[in-house]
């Protein structure tokens, strides 16, 4: 069975998409951990309520940190999907 160029990089795309989707599932644990340890007593301090307008900024900073990397992260292995398919 032979099979074009095209099908065969397409797959690959969709491959890689694949990959870099389940890399990005399995980073999760790790940057939640770090974002925890970030917002410790003995780092940030979130949880104390006079804390300076610069480190309030930072708590937030740090608390999306793990929805903006994921989000972008599965955003681009989606889209890479979608490309591969659109482009058969």
């Amino acid at each position: 069975m032979k099979t074009n160029k095209k099908a065969q990089l397409s797959l690959l795309g969709i491959m890689l998409s694949i990959m870099f989707m389940i890399t990005v599932i399995v980073l999760i644990e790790p940057i939640k951990d770090q974002v925890e340890i970030a917002r410790a007593p003995a780092s940030l301090d979130c949880t104390n309520t006079s804390i300076s307008v610069s480190t309030q900024i930072a708590c937030i900073v740090t608390d999306t940190m793990i929805f903006g990397w994921v989000g972008i992260g599965l955003t681009v292995a989606l889209g890479l999907i979608a490309h591969n398919r659109l482009t058969q």
